[in-house]
């Protein structure tokens, strides 16, 4: 059975994106658009990289962000991976999301 529309996220946020044992990428029904971001120095990069190139098939919005450095959980800072909230704020902005405050 199928969600309803209005409980369903307009997007999500992935790091680091889990795929199943067998390495398959399952697009469910409704998926959100879809914003992931990985660091190039974790060897647990590849996932994400299956999930975008899923989505891509599906024909849902994505967008894919490597950073060189950061490591796992973006634990080292100053290789841009210790803004990606910042990247995530564009990318909502971009999408209508999120709107600037009026200041």
């Amino acid at each position: 059975m199928e969600s309803p529309a209005a409980t369903q996220p307009n997007f999500a946020v992935l790091i680091y994106a889990a795929i199943s044992r067998d390495g398959k990428v399952d697009v469910p029904a409704g998926a959100p658009p879809l914003f992931l971001a990985i660091a190039s120095d974790d060897r647990a990069y590849q996932s994400s990289i299956d999930t975008f190139l899923a989505w891509r098939t599906a024909n849902i919005p994505v967008e894919l962000h490597v950073f060189q450095m950061g490591a796992h959980g973006f634990v080292n800072k100053g290789g841009g991976a210790d803004h990606f909230m910042d990247r995530v704020a564009e990318w909502m902005k971009g999408n209508g999301w999120l709107n600037q405050p009026n200041r």
